[in-house]
């Protein structure tokens, strides 16, 4: 990867498949499922890699899908790692960075599915992690807001369900650490209603 940064540099879309492929080696890295893994430090430098790569490619075209895609990716799986090693203001800001990016980009005419799943991938990230009670009502609607612009295409990516049912049980969790439980109400019902059709589509996938 380091030998095809150097030899693509001035290939925007090549830039960010490396960037990308950093993303998938620090998530491979960081995690302490694998056994052979669990390297949180190498998995930071290569999240770290990706980040610096996509990021002039966002400021000289700040409306390209792809590299803010990758951005986001990046700045989610840091703010985890971040989140596992008590550094919660730096994670905030990533993710925050991740949203104030993303967002018009993302709420443009015609916005491509795949950017506006990782808008809504960073907000469910930061009220799941990061929302607190004085702020939680807050960020839950911001996380709504997202999810109700992917809702008109689970028709065509019907596997969008489980992560919309995954985001309104994320928001109902913050409106009731909030203390605003009849916001959530609505929500669980609808976080388990998706699941049901999840189940019912998949049954391989039902928990013995």
């Amino acid at each position: 990867l380091d030998a095809l940064a150097g030899e693509g540099a001035g290939d925007a879309q090549l830039q960010t498949e490396v960037a990308a492929g950093y993303v998938r080696v620090g998530n491979i890295q960081a995690d302490q499922l694998v056994a052979s893994m669990g390297d949180r430090e190498g998995g930071k430098r290569s999240l770290l890699k990706a980040k610096s790569i996509v990021e002039p490619l966002i400021k000289e075209n700040p409306e390209s899908e792809h590299p803010v895609v990758v951005m986001v990716d990046a700045h989610v799986s840091l703010a985890e790692i971040l989140g596992r090693d008590g550094g919660s203001d730096e994670g905030k800001r990533l993710l925050e960075e991740a949203i104030r990016v993303a967002t018009p980009v993302a709420s443009k005419p015609g916005a491509g599915l795949e950017v506006r799943r990782r808008l809504g991938l960073a907000h469910m990230t930061l009220v799941r992690d990061y929302a607190g009670r004085k702020d939680g009502a807050h960020q839950a609607e911001a996380l709504m807001a997202v999810i109700e612009s992917l809702e008109k295409d689970i028709d065509k990516h019907r596997d969008l369900m489980n992560e919309i049912g995954v985001a309104n049980s994320v928001a109902a969790g913050a409106y009731i650490r909030a203390g605003e439980d009849l916001k959530a109400v609505p929500l669980l019902q609808k976080a388990v209603a998706l699941q049901n059709k999840v189940v019912a589509r998949n049954p391989q996938d039902t928990v013995a």
